[in-house]
């Protein structure tokens, strides 16, 4: 992606400012109208109950990145709760590994995001920086951000999972539309894809619990933040 100081995140939501590409955002409203089961549907499906916009629409997401990782979200069976972005996070990392550093690239940046609740993109977002000039403590103030995401067995296994794919989906030649009518569980087989042990499934941001992170003679862990994360922006309206 390339760098906009002024915008950095631009790259990202290229659709926004009158540049709606209506007829992409139609491209992957039709992924509704395939058989359940497909991978095309469960793409649509996954879409469809986060709320999230498809790309072409004001709010989405650039598609040469969100398509290929919200597939890996579909393909890996891990959900977009905290945990969940961490797992499919260390999934991705062991599919581009090598030549890619996975800890480097992805594992530590979620960690940091979706366990401790540094916004590692602080200074980035509208507004940040003269937020900091108001109160220079904010930068490293990330109170009700926390949400204790890491458990370090799930995460071990999603990137043996990842690293066992036989397909690299951001290699600038994988194909989303010509396996949308797939079967779903033909692609997983196609790509390696292990099944998921319903013990290593990410859980809901509800369900993590703080007791798991104390440790005698050290301070215990801030408070779980009940705000839920997203690696999305704003949600679309909600599809019937």
């Amino acid at each position: 992606m390339p760098w906009v100081p002024d915008d950095p995140y631009a790259p990202f939501m290229p659709y926004r400012g009158g540049a709606l590409d209506a007829t992409l955002a139609q491209r992957y409203e039709h992924l509704g109208e395939l058989p359940a089961g497909t991978f095309g549907r469960a793409f649509y499906d996954h879409y469809a109950t986060n709320r999230y916009e498809f790309p072409g629409a004001e709010f989405a997401l650039v598609e040469a990145w969100a398509t290929p990782h919200d597939s890996l979200h579909v393909l890996s069976g891990y959900s977009t709760s905290a945990q969940g972005e961490l797992l499919v996070a260390a999934f991705t990392g062991g599919m581009l590994a090598p030549p890619i550093d996975f800890m480097e690239s992805h594992i530590l940046p979620t960690i940091l995001i979706y366990h401790l609740g540094i916004d590692i993109n602080k200074g980035l977002n509208a507004g940040d920086r003269e937020r900091m000039i108001a109160d220079p403590s904010w930068r490293d103030n990330y109170n009700g951000n926390v949400h204790l995401g890491l458990d370090a067995a799930k995460l071990w296994t999603a990137w043996q999972r990842g690293s066992a794919m036989t397909t690299n989906l951001y290699d600038g030649h994988w194909d989303f539309w010509s396996h949308v009518e797939t079967s779903l569980d033909d692609l997983r087989d196609r790509y390696g894809v292990a099944p998921l042990d319903p013990a290593l499934a990410a859980v809901d941001d509800a369900h993590v619990q703080r007791s798991d992170f104390e440790r005698p003679g050290i301070d215990p862990p801030p408070p779980i933040s009940d705000v839920p994360i997203s690696d999305h922006p704003p949600v679309a309206p909600a599809r019937t």
